[in-house]
């Protein structure tokens, strides 16, 4: 895969500061604004963050710019800032791993949530994601229900990660269900609540 990086310039709009001598062509005292030169680095040419600034000099009174190595005082560097945007690529990463953290402390319990409202009204073809023990998962599809029982279908491989249960459901074993198993209506919950069954889809 290519991936397109690298340094970008941004010349911002012509500063209020002033820098305090004269114009080198028309002498103008007090005329040279300070432009700032912001340098950014990119990732598909999108900003990831700030990198430095460069500066040029404007004269108002002659329209001459000064460009190369141009040394602007501390004090009136601190007051130029680079624009936000050059964080842009950083925030988005920030934001999405923020994202990640909040879905991966949260989803259990919001499995679990959806899963006790499933198992309160079951319906053939409900698959639950099951733990057996801290290493074995797999899966329980739902058969039929008769009454105040479940009878389930079970899945004839386990996985030894919870994240790898639902691949059991795609490719050439995703139908592989020979054992039954059955329960009351009333346990299932139970179930959920002991965290047993982590998860039910429909």
């Amino acid at each position: 895969m290519l991936f397109f990086y690298g340094v970008g310039t941004y010349r911002s709009k012509k500063s209020p500061v002033k820098i305090y001598r004269s114009c080198s062509d028309c002498q103008a005292y007090n005329s040279l604004s300070v432009i700032p030169v912001f340098k950014y680095a990119h990732l598909f040419w999108i900003p990831l963050f700030y990198c430095g600034k460069d500066y040029i000099l404007h004269c108002d009174s002659c329209g001459l710019y000064y460009q190369g190595d141009i040394t602007v005082d501390k004090g009136i560097a601190k007051n130029i800032k680079p624009p936000l945007w050059m964080f842009s690529g950083l925030i988005v990463i920030v934001l999405f791993l923020s994202y990640l953290f909040w879905d991966s402390k949260t989803r259990p319990e919001r499995n679990k949530q959806q899963a006790l409202e499933l198992v309160a009204n079951p319906q053939k073809g409900d698959i639950y994601e099951v733990k057996f023990d801290e290493k074995e998962f797999g899966l329980y599809k739902v058969d039929r229900v008769e009454n105040d029982s479940v009878y389930f279908l079970v899945h004839d491989y386990a996985v030894a990660n919870a994240y790898e249960v639902s691949q059991l459901e795609k490719g050439e074993y995703s139908d592989s269900y020979t054992m039954k198993v059955g329960y009351r209506k009333d346990d299932l919950k139970e179930i959920v609540n002991e965290g047993y069954i982590l998860k039910v889809s429909r």
